[in-house]
């Protein structure tokens, strides 16, 4: 048997924030084992999207495949929605360019464009890693490298 959230807080120090998180990903992964993929329940399925769990890391819990777990999310519009890092801290009204995917949010930040630059209605991403002080250089080169290839 393990110890408890506090006993856990009281040995380590660490903040009861962060083991509460841990203790409810440590649910998840014990509940998931006891569905077969057809019975997965919706619920159980959006509270594992949500906390990060993977359609990989679903399916080493439930004996099914990633795209048998992605085809039960589609079934039941579990989509991740698109969200904008604000890097002003809201000290300024601002519409950055650094945006992310989570499954934690009911609506997209930002709308998508029905015509993009090569009128085809074909969109550009160009994906960035690491902290935003580090690469803003190095993404802003990536971007407009795009561009003069449009």
């Amino acid at each position: 048997m393990g110890y408890s959230i506090q006993k856990n807080h009281q040995l380590t120090n660490i903040d009861l924030w962060f083991l509460a998180k841990l203790e409810n990903i440590h649910k998840i992964t014990k509940a998931l084992p006891n569905y077969i993929y057809p019975q997965l329940p919706t619920i159980l399925l959006k509270e594992a999207k949500q906390m990060g769990f993977s359609d990989k890391s679903i399916v080493t819990h439930i004996l099914t495949n990633e795209i048998n777990i992605r085809e039960l999310r589609m079934k039941h519009n579990i989509k991740p929605v698109v969200k904008q890092i604000d890097t002003t801290s809201g000290e300024f009204p601002a519409e950055t360019n650094y945006l992310y995917t989570t499954y934690n949010g009911l609506y997209h930040d930002i709308d998508y464009p029905t015509t993009t630059l090569d009128n085809n209605n074909n969109s550009i991403i160009v994906l960035g890693c690491g902290y935003i002080e580090s690469v803003v250089v190095w993404n802003l080169i990536c971007v407009r490298s795009v561009l003069l290839e449009l």
